[in-house]
């Protein structure tokens, strides 16, 4: 599997200038590479993190072998993106998260969209998930705690939470969460952190993430 890598800029209902890279996955054999359509997973990132994140980029790199391209992007007054983070943080992120989707949509090459959230940027995914039809199957990485239950309570879409067992507080907050889907699913990792540094961890973490994506996108079936 080769794969294609484009830095790319959109703007946001702001006009703000946001940052993003394109991943998409190509079979070498293909005789027709330009019409190829494949999902796409947008990356909405946690607070202080971005487009580059590690954790981030070894699932999008992960998901290419699968046939699934990804769009890593960074929040306003993130990374290479324009603006100041806004004291109103997740709707500010709800609304780069609704452009880059957007964007993404527009692309010949993109036949379904999905959303992977991690920390913060998994509660900016839920909010979003409940309201855009375009979100075809979600993964939440260590949410933070916040008000969006009722926002979860709308969601029909296949969701996989994953947790780090020594994450103490964001790990009651998942329990609960996955209360909420419909179509939800929490997987656990024993003794990982909120970082899965260890790279055991690490790895249990973007095969979980990535299998769901690829069983979810595929149009098979997930059961709870």
């Amino acid at each position: 599997m080769s794969c294609v890598e484009e830095k790319v800029t959109f703007r946001n209902k702001d006009g703000i200038i946001l940052c993003g890279i394109i991943k998409k996955p190509y079979q070498n054999n293909s005789k027709n590479k330009k019409n190829q359509k494949f999902p796409v997973v947008v990356f909405s990132h946690g607070l202080n993190s971005g487009k580059d994140s590690s954790r981030n980029n070894a699932i999008a790199d992960s998901l290419l072998g699968k046939g699934i391209g990804s769009f890593l992007i960074d929040f306003t007054g993130h990374g290479e993106s324009e603006g100041l983070i806004s004291a109103d943080l997740v709707n500010q992120q709800v609304n780069d998260l609704e452009a880059a989707i957007n964007f993404i949509e527009s692309k010949s090459f993109t036949a379904k969209i999905a959303v992977s959230g991690s920390s913060l940027g998994g509660t900016v995914a839920i909010i979003k998930a409940a309201k855009d039809k375009r979100v075809k199957s979600l993964v939440l990485r260590s949410p933070v705690p916040d008000h969006t239950f009722d926002a979860a309570d709308k969601i029909k879409i296949p969701v996989l939470i994953v947790q780090g067992e020594l994450d103490e507080e964001i790990m009651l907050h998942s329990k609960e969460l996955v209360k909420h889907l419909r179509n939800g699913r929490l997987e656990i990792i024993k003794g990982a952190s909120h970082l899965y540094e260890n790279p055991k961890d690490f790895k249990e973490m973007v095969d979980k993430t990535v299998n769901f994506f690829a069983d979810t996108l595929s149009n098979r079936k997930i059961i709870k």
